[in-house]
């Protein structure tokens, strides 16, 4: 969505009377890229809350220090490495049923322990 487009959605609720509460959720985030550069502006200027749903394995220290540097980004867990485990014919899962408990589980736990180096108190106590 460009500047322009939300400006005027913006617009067209507050002509209706109804104040817009905005939140973004940014999928599958690894690393700064344009698209999250322009997300980060766009959002930041408007004062708009960016859920980042980080793929843990795959987050680079170039994308927690983005982060650090802007309080409406709020980066959470999102699986562990984003790999399917579900069998063919099933809806793709990382956390789906096909894996016994314990071991979902533990994928968590350490997708939670990864993001929490990267971001500190900065990450969101949501699972995506």
């Amino acid at each position: 969505m460009s500047q322009a487009l939300l400006d005027a959605e913006i617009a067209r609720w507050l002509g209706a009377g109804i104040a817009p509460k905005l939140w973004w959720r940014d999928d599958d985030a690894t690393d700064v890229s344009d698209a999250l550069d322009r997300l980060t502006t766009m959002t930041g200027d408007k004062a708009v809350a960016v859920l980042l749903a980080v793929i843990p394995a795959r987050a680079t220290d170039r994308l927690a220090n983005h982060v650090a540097l802007y309080r409406h980004l709020s980066p959470c867990v999102h699986g562990f490495s984003h790999t399917n485990h579900e069998p063919s014919g099933v809806k793709r899962a990382e956390l789906g049923t096909a894996r016994p408990l314990d071991v979902v589980l533990a994928d968590v736990a350490v997708a939670h322990e990864r993001m929490q180096v990267l971001f500190g108190q900065h990450l969101a106590p949501v699972l995506v």
